[in-house]
């Protein structure tokens, strides 16, 4: 073969070569991250069942990090640069056709499950946006797109990343034995990340600079998890911005930032800029609401003031004495109405009040009152 063609045939040598060369720098890259994941789980595990001291926690711990495992981040990598504008993920928005979240209960008292509907009910599902939450009663046998488990830790899914959860696994924790307005707050909180909502303290605007060992020693968190949670979202716009009110957005007290003095206390309502961000991504139909503002109050009026329809089959145009059309009033049924004069036309079982002049006539049983120059005309 002469040069010419060796040096033809040249590259698709070397592309292959390359692709080799590069399959397996992949295949020891992934053998030694996994190695490491696991080294580096089996030590969060081992720290975390140390620090718990009920089996609640040790559970809540172990949901934590399932939500965080390998099987979920290949989906919903928690820590990943996420396509989303302000502060909600728009990969794990609920899609435009749901109108409703079920809510079920796994377990709890009464009284821990009217606190939580009342709470969402008040603060949710007064928000005019697209989506509700639907509290499921005990023989509802529906799946619940959210199910709350009441444990000793908060916690919750984002989004319909609890889609990915099995049925019979909670998707939602919370902590009641605390203070009312944290209990409050956590309710707030952890329903807003099941609507997709995200931590606001990791807003790229948020200026905050934090104290990583004092954070880890008051959360008893370990570092990577301290970082995970207070680190700044990769990926934000910044269409919306930067919070302090927000639901979403931790307490914080002094000591937990470089400089010791910032303090920013517990939220235990939505912020207008919560409020915006949900109406964004769950807008109403315009249609529906033309159509309550429309059509639903003026039913409701007529309902109230008890007025009955008139049963008027057609109008006809009836010349009157000096040649001119006019058109006459049909009053039939039961009803009882006054009329201003003109020309009247009374049926059935109606009774009718004329005042001032014109032309009434008036058939079957139907009776007319006339006030005025009208003249009346029986027919039988």
């Amino acid at each position: 073969m002469s040069s010419r063609h060796r040096a033809l045939y040249m590259p698709s040598d070397i592309h292959s070569l390359i692709n080799n060369f590069v399959i397996s720098i992949d295949s020891s890259s992934s053998s030694d991250s996994s190695s490491s994941s696991d080294s580096s789980s089996s030590s969060d595990s081992s720290s975390s069942s140390d620090s718990s001291s009920s089996s609640d926690s040790s559970d809540d711990e172990s949901a934590y990090n399932r939500r965080h495992s390998k099987d979920h981040r290949s989906k919903f990598r928690h820590n990943e640069p996420l396509p989303s504008r302000g502060l909600a993920a728009d990969d794990r928005i609920w899609p435009s056709r749901r109108r409703h979240l079920r809510v079920s209960f796994l377990n709890g008292s009464d009284e821990y499950k009217e606190r939580v509907k009342y709470v969402v009910e008040k603060h949710y599902n007064t928000l005019n946006m697209r989506i509700k939450f639907q509290f499921l009663s005990r023989s509802n046998t529906l799946p619940a797109d959210i199910r709350v488990k009441f444990t000793s830790k908060s916690w919750s899914y984002v989004g319909c990343q609890a889609q990915e959860i099995s049925n019979s696994s909670a998707t939602l924790a919370l902590k009641m034995d605390q203070s009312r307005n944290k209990v409050q707050a956590d309710i707030l909180h952890e329903f807003g990340h099941a609507l997709g909502l995200l931590h606001e303290h990791k807003h790229w605007d948020c200026k905050l600079k934090w104290n990583y060992p004092v954070l880890m020693q008051r959360t008893n968190w370990s570092k990577k998890r301290v970082h995970r949670e207070y680190d700044r979202e990769e990926g934000m716009s910044r269409d919306k911005p930067y919070d302090r009110k927000s639901i979403m957005h931790y307490p914080v007290e002094k000591g937990e930032t470089l400089d010791g003095r910032t303090k920013i206390p517990l939220n235990t309502v939505l912020s207008d800029g919560d409020k915006k961000m949900l109406l964004s991504r769950y807008p109403r139909d315009s249609s529906v609401i033309t159509k309550r503002r429309k059509i639903e109050p003026k039913k409701r009026q007529n309902e109230k003031k008890g007025k009955r329809k008139c049963e008027v089959v057609k109008r006809e145009r009836v010349p009157n004495s000096e040649g001119l059309e006019r058109r006459p009033v049909f009053v039939s049924g039961n009803s009882r109405v006054v009329v201003k004069g003109g020309y009247v036309k009374v049926s059935g079982n109606a009774s009718a009040t004329i005042m001032g002049g014109g032309h009434v006539v008036v058939t079957d049983n139907a009776k007319a009152v006339v006030y005025g120059d009208s003249t009346v005309q029986r027919q039988w």
